[in-house]
């Protein structure tokens, strides 16, 4: 038999599927589950992998910074505050904002379109993997 308690948020008690979950809020103040977080990273993964293909396309060889910054910025704004994501998305863009070149060369955003994919397919598998235990226990 399982115990049932209840998490504290905000000082009160959280029912979440009757176990004890974490409850996070989204940048608009509603609450969010961590699995709807994941999903949302998931997202806007792919949404930028999506947007830096994109730049590559319309900018063969070298890409403007300040695209590719915007494109962070875009992308970063589907995310809740609490994300690892979000502030890696602020500090990359940050830093190309601040840099003194103007372009980035074609290569690097392939890199970071295959670090991206790679983050997304971990995060979706293990996704994926809860979802099937889930849909088990019903």
């Amino acid at each position: 038999m399982r115990v049932r308690r209840a998490a504290r948020v905000n000082g009160r008690a959280v029912w979440v599927g009757g176990v004890r979950a974490t409850i996070e809020v989204n940048n608009v103040g509603r609450r969010m589950t961590p699995h709807r977080r994941r999903m949302r990273e998931l997202e806007a993964s792919r949404r930028l992998q999506s947007d830096l293909r994109g730049l590559i396309d319309s900018h063969p060889g070298t890409v403007p910074s300040v695209a590719v910054a915007e494109a962070f910025e875009r992308c970063g704004a589907l995310l809740p505050p609490e994300s690892d994501l979000l502030r890696q998305l602020a500090r990359l863009s940050q830093g190309l904002k601040s840099r003194s070149a103007a372009y980035i060369g074609e290569e690097s955003i392939r890199r970071v379109i295959g670090s991206l994919r790679e983050r997304s397919d971990k995060l979706s598998s293990r996704i994926e993997t809860r979802d099937a235990r889930l849909r088990q226990k019903r």
